[in-house]
């Protein structure tokens, strides 16, 4: 070989080099987004799965606050109904004795 094409090898493999170089830090660069977007998409799983649970454990406190009303609800149904019933027994009662007043005090004639 002459010195010649010994140097335009030498450019040639320097060449080579700086292309093979750019190569890999492309490559880098590029395996460093997408390990970047790949952690940042197991983070948003990640709070979509906090948020699924929350709700999970909303909806549970919902589910057994409402219970609570409904029982409540009934407590309170049975309740108006037997002080609609006591209303009713003392109106018959105090009906009874008005009629015993007056057959009384009128006599057993109506007089």
């Amino acid at each position: 070989m002459t010195g010649g094409e010994l140097n335009e090898t030498s450019v040639a493999i320097g060449e080579l080099k700086a292309g093979l170089a750019a190569l890999r830090q492309n490559h880098d660069d590029k395996a460093r987004k997408d390990e970047d977007f790949r952690k940042a998409g197991y983070e948003a799983f990640g709070a979509l799965k906090h948020i699924a649970k929350t709700q999970e454990e909303h909806a549970a406190a919902l589910k057994t606050h409402g219970d609570r009303l409904d029982d409540v609800d009934q407590r309170h149904s049975r309740q108006k109904g037997v002080m609609v019933a006591l209303g009713a027994v003392g109106s018959a009662i105090m009906g009874a004795a008005g009629l015993l007043v007056q057959y009384i005090t009128s006599g057993p004639n109506g007089q």
